[in-house]
């Protein structure tokens, strides 16, 4: 027993050491192919640049490396450019080995190139493998505009510069000739300014000694035709005083006091017509049947009203309680010949529904009674016949009777 225990102990740890060594070799092989894999795995990446302008020339920069980073050689790269119109722009041509290491490059002129986005497509092969990649950069039409302003400005800058020397060659010359023509006419002036100040001295003197004598006989004669004008003046204002004050007393003011009693007494004329007419109303227009006496007081009043509100026209006199009193009365006649004009049109609806129904029931009755009096009338004369005829037979029974 202890025997076949052994045995079974060696052949496991046999097996152990077999499967662990498996194991490591099976590890082994799997990095090894792992490693193989990705070594042989190419990142193609771009190194150009997206935006030119016109100046410029369209670079293509790719770099081939590893997963670590390590350069990659190829047998060829070779790029194809479309212009913005998806035309061929650069077909299928081949690219430059860098100096660098796992780079390829390309340049193309964009002298002539139209502006837009343009696609870019390299193609690189290894063998039998082939790494392709794609995008695109833009022929800016901003730069290009900023390309365009900056050559103006260049050009410009160097026509200013050259402006700017003959100027200051002109100004330096006119400079001296305007100094010396200054000079000169300064000495000019200055002697002018000397003969014309002794003139105006000498003119001056003679002018203030007659000016003085002129202004002495002016003061006096001023001074009496002032004295004498004052008193002219002052008399004429009191003159014309007392002519306003009598013609205010007598034409303003008895003028105007005779309109404002003619006025007064007219408003009040007016107003005690308004209120005999609204008396009168009040009392009679819901009852009285002379409606051409009710008409005419109503017209009466408004044309009153009119008047007076003629009167309460005016800015003065509108607010004044007289008008306002006088509108207070407008608006209840207006509320009077608004319920009289109800009631007009109730009595109408009234009289209109009588006359139907007089018209039309009443008279269909009537109708009905006399063709019941005619069929009456008929049968009474057929009556009348009958009895006639009894009466006729009665009395030559009688007749015949005595005879007999």
């Amino acid at each position: 027993m202890t025997i076949k225990k052994n045995k079974r102990k060696v052949v496991i740890k046999w097996l152990l050491i077999s499967v662990i060594f498996l194991g490591i070799a099976f590890l082994a092989t799997a990095y090894a192919s792992g490693t193989k894999v990705v070594d042989d795995e190419i990142s193609l990446q771009w190194v150009s640049h997206t935006e030119y302008w016109k100046n410029d020339s369209a670079a293509t920069i790719i770099r081939l490396a590893d997963y670590r980073g390590n350069p990659i050689a190829v047998n060829e790269c070779r790029v194809t450019i479309l212009n913005p119109d998806k035309t061929v722009f650069v077909d299928n041509q081949l690219m430059t080995e860098s100096n660098i290491a796992g780079n390829w490059y390309r340049t193309d002129s964009l002298v002539d190139a139209p502006l837009g986005t343009f696609e870019q497509e390299v193609t690189c092969t290894r063998g039998n493998q082939t790494i392709k990649s794609s995008q695109s950069f833009h022929l800016n039409p901003a730069l290009e505009q900023i390309n365009t302003l900056t050559g103006m400005t260049d050009s410009l800058n160097l026509e200013l510069s050259d402006v700017n020397l003959s100027i200051t060659g002109l100004v330096e010359e006119t400079g001296q000739e305007i100094s010396a023509n200054v000079t000169n006419l300064n000495t000019s002036l200055n002697n002018i300014l000397n003969d014309v100040n002794n003139s105006m001295v000498a003119q001056f003197e003679n002018t203030n000694s007659n000016l003085n004598t002129a202004l002495s006989n002016v003061e006096v004669s001023v001074n009496g035709t002032v004295t004498s004008t004052g008193t002219a003046i002052q008399s004429q204002i009191t003159d014309l005083n007392t002519s306003l004050s009598q013609l205010i007393n007598n034409l303003v003011i008895g003028d105007l006091t005779v309109q404002l009693d003619g006025l007064l007494e007219s408003l009040t004329d007016q107003i005690v017509s308004v209120k005999e007419d609204t008396n009168w109303l009040v009392t009679h227009a819901m009852n009285d049947s002379d409606m051409d006496e009710i008409e005419a007081r109503f017209n009466s009043i408004d044309n009153n009203l009119q008047l007076l509100e003629q009167f309460c026209s005016t800015q003065d006199t509108n607010s004044s309680a007289l008008c306002q009193e006088i509108y207070n009365i407008k608006s209840a006649i207006a509320v009077m010949d608004s319920e009289q004009q109800t009631k007009l049109d109730e009595i109408n609806t009234t009289t209109v529904n009588t006359w139907q129904l007089l018209s039309g029931d009443v008279t269909t009755s009537i109708n009905s009674l006399l063709s019941d009096i005619g069929i009456i009338k008929e049968q009474t004369t057929d009556i009348n016949s009958t009895v006639h005829e009894i009466l006729d037979s009665q009395q030559s029974e009688i007749q015949v009777r005595i005879i007999s």
